[in-house]
């Protein structure tokens, strides 16, 4: 599993972003542990376009915002790995969006 943390996620009400990654050595299965404080929080969320390719979206049904400590787990993204489970395989994350309940973006 790779965990997905919180950092300055203060008065969140929705976000979204790319999740990246080496379909040659690894295959994306599930998002697992959702944090309670992403309400509604499921496999409507996340899907993956392509090999390689995951897209997370979340907004909070109420637009209420949210906030989440620091370093608090929001989810983990659970991969099969092709060959080596020890080898190591970048992750990253980029296009992303935060907005609040006013849907300003950040």
């Amino acid at each position: 599993d790779v965990p997905v943390t919180a950092k300055n996620f203060i008065n969140v009400a929705g976000l979204q972003f790319d999740v990246d990654f080496d379909a040659t050595k690894a295959t994306f299965v599930s998002v697992e542990d959702p944090n309670n404080a992403l309400t509604g929080f499921g496999s409507q969320n996340y899907f993956s376009p392509t090999p390689g390719k995951l897209k997370v979206l979340w907004d909070e049904p109420g637009l209420i915002n949210t906030t989440i400590d620091d370093d608090e787990l929001l989810f983990n993204l659970r991969f099969r790995v092709a060959d080596k489970p020890s080898d190591p395989f970048p992750v990253s994350i980029d296009q992303l969006s935060v907005f609040d309940n006013h849907r300003k973006r950040y």
